[in-house]
């Protein structure tokens, strides 16, 4: 399904652009990690190129109904344009991500634990880049992990309220972009 929605190419200028999205996620967090860092994380955004193919944008389970004839999506006010690397970074996020710091998120949001997202999300991936190699899979988690976590960032330093878990989860993702920002080249 999310294949099919990827093969889609959307006239221009008819839907928002991911990659429009990510930049002002990139943007937002200046001055709030080191300027190399920052420089890294624009460039790897700004590189991916301008792409024209729809992107649901907010893709996971509870977003996707099945009836008796076929598979459905809803939730389409997130529907957008770009590389694909974004709508994964998405998908990371609703599995992975927002239970970085407390696994019991994405039961919470989801109905299923950690172990149970963790495995979906690496079945997903195997399934969506159709191999099993773990090398060529962990690379591609990782371009997918470092723009969430750049938009991760930006949302924790969105709140108006820093709790310990808000604290703690900017800490995770400044130090998880430095070290995915130090093997990744490329998020495409």
């Amino acid at each position: 399904l999310l294949k099919i929605i990827h093969d889609t190419v959307v006239p221009e200028g008819k839907l928002p652009s991911a990659k429009d999205e990510y930049m002002d996620c990139v943007k937002y967090i200046k001055g709030h990690v080191d300027d190399g860092l920052y420089e890294k994380l624009y460039a790897l955004i700004d590189g991916v190129p301008k792409d024209d193919h729809m992107i649901h944008g907010d893709f996971h389970a509870k977003n996707i109904m099945m009836t008796e004839e076929e598979v459905l999506t809803i939730d389409m006010d997130t529907l957008c344009v770009g590389n694909p690397v974004f709508e994964l970074a998405q998908i990371w996020r609703a599995y992975m991500g927002f239970s970085y710091i407390d696994h019991s998120v994405v039961e919470e949001f989801q109905g299923f634990s950690y172990e149970i997202a963790e495995r979906f999300w690496n079945r997903f991936l195997a399934l969506y880049y159709e191999t099993e190699d773990k090398e060529v899979l962990k690379k591609m988690e990782d371009r997918c992990k470092l723009p969430a976590f750049v938009r991760m960032l930006r949302f924790e330093m969105k709140k108006k309220e820093e709790t310990p878990d808000s604290k703690a989860m900017k800490e995770a993702c400044i130090r998880e972009l430095t070290e995915l920002s130090e093997r990744t080249d490329s998020l495409v």
